[in-house]
């Protein structure tokens, strides 16, 4: 099992770069192309950088969740690091609280998507839920990983300590 969640941890940092370089491919051409003459324009260049930074955005935060890589002020943390129960208590708070926003931003996401599931894209034709799906992806993923932190805090909560 560890080694299926090592390789989805990969899979989520491959898409997330290779949308980076999508990204950074797209506007150098953009940028390059406004100052050769004879180069042509692309219109479609404005969709498909919509569709990277939205799989960047939301494949790169679930790939950090997954490391515990976000922002996090820990000030109330470090003063109750004497306190090894203060702590880990605190600590299971947090998730929960975070388990609590990420479920409701599912939740909405997926709202999102069956109301706009007609739109269409202008220059491909396709269908804006390959835009928008991402999002409660996304949001699964960091609800699977928030559940097993919580798992993982209330059973060493539980286990006896050191006598």
């Amino acid at each position: 099992m560890n080694k299926l969640e090592l390789r989805f941890g990969l899979g989520l940092k491959v898409i997330a770069v290779s949308a980076l370089a999508g990204l950074f491919v797209l506007v150098t051409f953009i940028v390059v192309s406004r100052f050769v003459p004879g180069l042509p324009s692309a219109g479609w260049t404005d969709e498909l950088i919509e569709f990277l930074f939205a799989w960047l955005v939301f494949a790169g935060s679930a790939s950090l969740w997954r490391a515990r890589g976000h922002f996090a002020v820990d000030l109330v943390g470090q003063m109750l690091l004497r306190d090894g129960r203060a702590r880990h208590a605190q600590e299971i708070v947090i998730e929960v609280l975070s388990l609590v926003f990420l479920a409701v931003f599912v939740w909405q996401a997926t709202v999102f998507i069956v109301n706009n599931a007609s739109e269409m894209s202008p220059v491909f034709t396709l269908p804006k839920y390959y835009w928008y799906g991402v999002m409660p992806l996304a949001g699964l993923v960091m609800v699977g990983y928030s559940i097993a932190r919580i798992a993982r805090l209330v059973m060493a909560a539980r286990a006896p300590g050191p006598a």
